[in-house]
């Protein structure tokens, strides 16, 4: 029996909205917190259908390799304990640089069989929703969620049990899309973050920020960046030709060749300043502190 949300996902608050502009995807907008979320419910099968055809086994870049040293560089003034924790890891490969880089490293995968795939790279997995029971201590310099806090139903249950989980002092770094990008105010539901039963939640800086301090962490920033070019132009030629087109993603090919280009990093630099005062970047990445 299909199930659907009746109260806010953060506020508890019986004031749930239809947005009438997503007829197809069944969003809902809560009165209390801003918050935005699909009102169905997924069953536990259709989490593990989707999550077991997951592909986790694509090649990393050596740009996105390069991200993950920039990202460890800003970590390092928060090892103490060198511990540090990745909910939803993937396939390793950000927790394999970390343990290059000497830190003892901890993933989660919501399947069984999705968290073999780190555990041979030399990741300590659990598999599941995040259960603070499976750690004996509880003294995590970092915890990140990249990408993942959008993929889930109990986003206050899982914020707390991420609070619990950080030593005092310790940083929560989290990435997830930002709905009030400038692309879903274009694409409306064709914007490619709107999905079922992949994506069940649309965070904003604000209902981010709002969910991480109501369980007790203080924001150091929150920002948002970065705009998908070929989601623009795959629109911008379906409306021309009046049908579903589609044009080749060449959003790889731009980010390769703004990396070899000082004038165009330079270029990339000012639109995601301006991206991040609107509040209009595609992407958000907050940075939390457990006080």
């Amino acid at each position: 029996m299909q199930k659907y949300h009746k109260k806010c996902l953060i506020t508890d608050a019986e004031d749930l909205i239809s947005l009438k502009k997503f007829p197809k995807t069944e969003l809902v907008k809560s009165k209390s917190s801003g918050l935005v979320f699909t009102r169905k419910i997924p069953t536990e099968k259709e989490l593990s259908d989707h999550y077991n055809n997951y592909s986790r086994s694509g090649t990393i870049s050596e740009i996105t390799i390069k991200r993950y040293h920039d990202l460890l560089d800003q970590f390092e003034s928060y090892r103490t304990n060198n511990k540090i924790l990745e909910v939803g890891c993937g396939g390793g490969a950000f927790l394999v640089e970390a343990k290059k880089r000497g830190w003892n490293v901890y993933g989660t995968e919501y399947t069984k069989e999705a968290s073999e795939i780190p555990r041979k790279k030399g990741v300590t997995m659990n598999h599941g929703k995040l259960n603070p029971d499976n750690y004996p201590t509880k003294d995590f310099d970092i915890i990140v969620s990249i990408e993942v806090i959008e993929h889930i139903n109990n986003p206050l249950e899982e914020a707390s049990n991420i609070y619990s989980l950080l030593r005092s002092g310790g940083l929560f770094y989290v990435t997830t899309p930002n709905f009030n990008a400038i692309e879903r105010y274009y694409l409306g539901e064709e914007y490619k973050v709107i999905g079922y039963p992949e994506h069940l939640i649309y965070f904003t800086p604000k209902t981010l920020n709002l969910l991480l301090q109501t369980v007790g962490f203080k924001k150091i920033n929150i920002l948002t960046s970065g705009i998908n070019i070929s989601s623009f132009k795959s629109e911008i030629k379906r409306k021309s030709e009046g049908r579903q087109g589609g044009v080749k993603n060449s959003d790889f090919e731009l980010r390769e060749n703004i990396e070899r280009n000082s004038l165009l990093i330079l270029i990339k630099n000012v639109i995601n300043k301006v991206l991040n005062l609107t509040r209009l970047g595609n992407a958000m990445k907050g940075y939390f502190i457990k006080p």
